[in-house]
């Protein structure tokens, strides 16, 4: 068995909120979206790294939203969805730098965070 350092999972509920911020990545609705976590590096009372989030709408009227979609329903095959969430929160991260260009607190906290570009 190979042992790997731990890293130290990024914790941050600013950079939460502006990836909630954003449209949800599936759809592309505005003002429901959510910071939804990748599963990948989950484990038992291990949380996974706030770098792996990516925007998915949440419930609203009549509709589960795509963070039940990808997270809880069941419909995607553990592969597929760690595939979706590794590129939407690669998509997400660089969305966010490309917006940090223009905005310098997000800017900051990119950098504070060592956000991956």
């Amino acid at each position: 068995m190979l042992a790997y350092p731990k890293t130290k999972a990024i914790r941050s509920e600013a950079y939460r909120r502006a990836v909630a911020a954003l449209p949800c990545w599936r759809c592309g609705i505005c003002g429901f979206s959510q910071a939804a976590h990748g599963d990948a590096g989950k484990g038992l009372a291990m949380k996974s790294c706030d770098s792996t989030c990516y925007p998915l709408c949440g419930p609203r009227q009549n509709e589960p939203g795509c963070h039940w979609l990808i997270g809880t329903s069941g419909r995607l095959s553990r592969a597929h969805r760690r595939s979706i969430e590794a590129q939407a929160a690669r998509e997400t991260r660089e969305l966010l730098w490309k917006m940090a260009e223009h905005d310098h607190e997000l800017r900051a906290l990119l950098h504070k965070l060592e956000i991956p570009e």
